[in-house]
């Protein structure tokens, strides 16, 4: 209902806004009814805006909150990620060079192995030249394996020979290499196995492709060392060939992962 049929359907207001008193007491009565409403009206609107700029504070001041909690939890998330690689970056940068260190000592070693000539006994006039002789060997050749090859048998039997009741001294001798070749494989192999033990246990850090050309070094290694008398030596020239073109793709390999990292599982995660 606007204004002018409130009037006109109110006798009380027709008859003032009629006649003599129209004029005066009309306008002035119209003007306060058009201020009232008006108050009224903006009043309500007030009201009503009011309530809801209070409300959409509110819900301004809870999604204010949530964000702050979510942005909170993304940067203690994102630290924490940022650390567990950092100790996974560094654990490969550790580890990788301890893996390519294993398998070029292992090379070497077995290249020194093949060449029994080093091990000169033929000149030795006692058995009590024996045992000196070989640690010094070992020592100045660096060779590792040929100290740890001296066992308890190689010594008993050293001990125990009697030029009297064996005069060949030169087959004597011959069995003293013999018995520290053998050894000296056996240490070896050993170091093989230890290698193996190390890529299992450290799998995790290693790429799939580092881990496989290292299975591939590893078969050859085995190969060269027990399967030495099975193999021509075409053959083993052949496995020492490519044994040492996969050693040095693997340092390629080594040397572009730790220089330019694996990001993928933290850009995944996040």
């Amino acid at each position: 209902m606007n204004f002018h049929t409130l009037i006109t359907h109110n006798p009380i207001l027709a008859y003032l806004t009629s006649g003599a008193l129209g004029g005066l007491v009309g306008g002035l009565l119209l003007l306060l009814i058009q201020t009232i409403l008006k108050q009224g009206v903006a009043y309500h609107y007030k009201k009503k805006i009011k309530d809801f700029n209070h409300q959409y504070d509110e819900k301004l001041a809870s999604f204010n909150e949530q964000i702050a909690i979510q942005a909170e939890y993304r940067k203690l998330d994102f630290d924490r990620k940022i650390h567990d690689f950092s100790l996974y970056s560094s654990k490969r940068h550790e580890l990788y060079p301890a893996l390519f260190k294993q398998i070029h000592q292992l090379e070497h070693v077995i290249r020194i192995a093949d060449n029994t000539s080093f091990i000169h006994l033929d000149n030795l006039t006692s058995k009590d030249q024996i045992l000196p002789l070989i640690k010094k060997i070992a020592r100045l050749s660096n060779f590792k394996p040929l100290e740890m090859a001296i066992d308890e048998q190689i010594i008993s039997k050293i001990q125990e020979f009697d030029p009297n009741e064996n005069p060949n001294w030169n087959a004597f001798l011959g069995l003293i290499k013999d018995l520290l070749l053998n050894n000296i494989w056996m240490e070896i192999f050993k170091d093989i196995r230890l290698l193996d033990v190390f890529v299992s246990d450290n799998v995790f850090y290693f790429s799939e492709d580092v881990v496989s050309r290292v299975t591939d070094i590893s078969h050859d290694l085995e190969t060269i060392s027990i399967g030495r008398n099975e193999i021509s030596s075409e053959e083993r020239e052949s496995i020492r060939r490519k044994m040492q073109r996969n050693i040095n793709e693997l340092r390629l390999m080594i040397k572009k992962e730790l220089t330019v990292g694996d990001y993928s599982p933290l850009e995944n995660e996040l």
